[in-house]
């Protein structure tokens, strides 16, 4: 039990830190959760299901048939349209071989790893700063709701491990070279230098990089496994909607190929060509289109994040604006004087690490918190005594004078919770009857299943045009549970986009509901406490 525990715990500190951005775990969390599901579903359809049926001829007995499919399973197949005549030579026909689909499950989750890598990289390292990043931010996170008493402690505390990890990581040697890399981290923090402030930062960069290079890298891997060809299967698929105004079979993922195998009798060696079908791809289809915009969002969204906190690590003006603004909302700038040790606080004090973790604690709790974090390091910073000469020598006694920065937000939000319930309908659909001989009996089925049916009325004559036959094909009961669920994630978008978007209010309406439904059902005391925690 105690190694489970102990498992668990290493896996929770995997995927529910809060030492990164919404970005990062979109990369690591989100869509290693997707691609894992799809791993599991392919890999549950290949080996509790059929991935593969094939027409064998009639003399086949049962051990021929079972032969036949796993071969072809395992040897790959190839795709010939049906009005195409089959190649005679066999470089030809090698070069139409599909060999990705026995492989999806495995491709899915080595995907799923490389999307992971960048996210272990920076739990592994990020501990070489010398401050525990996760535990900061999970600390300010639980102080959101308390009393005040105990929320002054709490953010006293971590303004003082904060100072304590600033000033234990300080050059204390000076030479030519520790001068020269300090003036080049002002320009450039990708030197990692733990006493220049800049270790984290710049693994942080390093690690914003190698979530770009992974999305970018995972187009190039998917051309290499199925074909230089899917770069622009996204357009394509739009290409056909918009021209035809429905969903087409892709020749990308045929679902009728073509197998050959040879079967040594005594000394002579026959050749079989078989028909199969692959009622796997018509999953592999739909799963590998929904990644290629899948991971044109993630790509546009990283790469997008990356240029932002570069924006932020290179630039000396963005850390001390984003101190800056803080200070003035606490209403401690009256003057150039202030101005002056406001830069000095951030630039010297704070340094590129002090602001990224500042960052990170806003990223993922509110700006309320925040700032008293910040009041808290500005009082300690104050109190230095290299700070009071500094004070003492650059200002004179003035009169306060009040200054109101920024106009008062005053609203009201309304908060409204309305729950849906969807139910989740799966239906089993199996076609059933007798058709020729038990070798090609599951082939029918397993053809007609996927390649559509059409409807005739028993009063109409048999259509012998085709296209009279395709305007009555009933093209829906294959995807009626994938219709259901995407009908049911519809309807939850809404509520999830109030909830993530909600929560850079800078409050979490949710436990603030939470608490004060909890307060009815109490006693009286409580309840006036908990009202005056909330309030």
């Amino acid at each position: 039990v105690t190694a489970i525990l102990g498992g668990w715990a290493s896996y929770s500190k995997l995927t529910s830190s809060h030492d990164d951005d919404w970005v990062d775990r979109l990369n690591h969390l989100y869509t290693v959760i997707v691609l894992v599901i799809f791993a599991v579903f392919i890999s549950t359809s290949q080996f509790a299901g059929n991935p593969i049926e094939c027409w064998c001829p009639a003399h086949f007995t049962g051990s021929f048939v079972a032969y036949t499919k796993s071969f072809c399973w395992v040897k790959n197949t190839y795709y010939i349209p049906m009005d195409t005549p089959i190649p005679v030579e066999k470089e030809n026909r090698n070069t139409e071989e599909l060999t990705y689909y026995q492989w999806v499950p495995i491709i899915l989750l080595f995907m799923a790893f490389l999307f992971k890598f960048p996210a272990l990289i920076w739990r592994m390292l990020n501990g070489g700063s010398g401050i525990n990043v996760d535990k900061i931010v999970t600390l300010t996170d639980a102080t959101q709701i308390g009393s005040s008493e105990k929320r002054e402690e709490m953010v006293g505390h971590i303004a003082f491990y904060m100072d304590r990890w600033l000033e234990a990581h300080r050059q204390y040697r000076w030479n030519i070279l520790v001068r020269l890399r300090q003036k080049a981290s002002r320009f450039m923090c990708f030197f990692c230098a733990k006493r220049d402030g800049t270790y984290l930062t710049g693994l942080y960069i390093f690690v914003k990089i190698m979530y770009v290079v992974n999305v970018v890298t995972q187009f190039f891997l998917l051309n290499a496994f199925m074909g230089e060809w899917y770069n622009m299967y996204g357009f394509e698929v739009l290409s056909g909607l918009a021209n035809d105004h429905y969903w087409r079979e892709s020749p990308r993922f045929p679902r009728i190929t073509l197998c050959d195998f040879e079967i040594r009798q005594l000394q002579n060696i026959q050749t079989h060509t078989v028909q199969c079908v692959l009622p796997i791809n018509m999953f592999n289809e739909k799963i590998f289109i929904f990644l290629w915009f899948w991971f044109v969002f993630v790509a546009t969204c990283t790469c997008g994040n990356f240029l932002f906190w570069i924006w932020r690590a290179l630039f000396l003006s963005s850390r001390v604006s984003y101190v800056k603004k803080y200070m003035k909302l606490l209403d401690q700038i009256h003057g150039e004087e202030d101005k002056k040790l406001v830069h000095r606080f951030a630039d010297q004090y704070l340094r590129d690490d002090g602001v990224f973790i500042l960052r990170l604690i806003a990223r993922n709790t509110n700006d309320i918190l925040l700032s008293d974090i910040i009041r808290k390091l500005w009082n300690v910073y104050k109190d230095k005594p290299i700070v009071k000469k500094i004070i003492q020598r650059r200002r004179r006694y003035r009169p306060a004078q009040p200054h109101l920065h920024g106009h008062p937000a005053r609203g009201t939000l309304h908060f409204c919770q309305r729950q849906a319930v969807c139910g989740y309908v799966c239906l089993s659909v199996s076609v059933t009857g007798p058709c020729f001989d038990p070798a090609k009996r599951e082939y029918v089925r397993t053809y007609c299943w996927l390649k559509n049916t059409y409807r005739v009325k028993k009063s109409h004559p048999f259509p012998v045009d085709k296209s009279q036959r395709v305007e009555e094909e009933i093209a829906y009961y294959q995807w009626v549970p994938i219709i259901l669920l995407v009908m049911a994630i519809l309807f939850k978008l809404p509520n999830l986009l109030w909830r993530v978007f909600s929560y850079n209010s800078g409050m979490d309406l949710n436990q603030v509901a939470s608490l004060v439904i909890n307060s009815q059902l109490g006693p009286a005391d409580k309840s006036k406490e908990t009202m005056r925690q909330v309030a």
